[in-house]
């Protein structure tokens, strides 16, 4: 009986540690590319999706790209936006990126948030993105360097499964938030 009940316990914590780890998922998407956030307790991830890779997961999965997504990293918030929207951001940040000789715009954001914190080019940021970049920057900014940025296109196979594919991505997703 002992034995059982520790075996329940023990399952029941690993499934809340798992639960935990994966963190929330926060999708910001255009018709034809996405920016995906998974945010833990102690870290976060930005992943960018281009418009090839997207087509890829959308013929693989046989879903939409909502579906299909949060099937690959778990459910979570997700915002569309117009693809010139999504453009114009993308541009914005670039040029914050160019500004400050940073090396990813996640780099960028944290030498220059607290000097952009309420200004006007935040605002048009937000504009852009209906407000998602509020709610996802200065948690995403809180983090420090426990945030890491990657092109989804360099992880995704699409000669692969896709069973295969969200197995793969699950366990990644895993490894990255550690």
């Amino acid at each position: 009986m002992r034995t059982r009940l520790l075996i329940v316990v023990a399952s029941v914590l690993a499934l809340f540690l798992s639960c935990s780890r994966q963190g929330k998922v926060m999708v910001l998407s255009s018709p034809e590319e996405a920016s995906l956030y998974i945010l833990s307790a102690d870290s976060g991830v930005h992943i960018t999706i281009d418009s090839e890779t997207m087509d890829e997961i959308r013929r693989l999965s046989g879903k939409s790209e909502t579906e299909s997504l949060f099937e690959l990293f778990g459910s979570g918030e997700y915002v569309e936006i117009s693809t010139e929207a999504y453009e114009e951001r993308r541009d914005l940040l670039e040029l914050l990126r160019h500004e400050t000789d940073s090396g990813n715009v996640l780099e960028a954001l944290r030498k220059s948030y607290d000097d952009i914190r309420g200004s006007r080019y935040l605002d048009m940021i937000n504009e852009l993105s209906g407000s998602f970049d509020d709610r996802t920057l200065s948690r995403l900014m809180s983090l420090k360097d426990r945030v890491r940025e990657y092109e989804f296109s360099t992880v995704f196979s699409p000669k692969g499964d896709w069973e295969d594919n969200k197995a793969f991505i699950g366990e990644w997703t895993r490894r990255i938030l550690r």
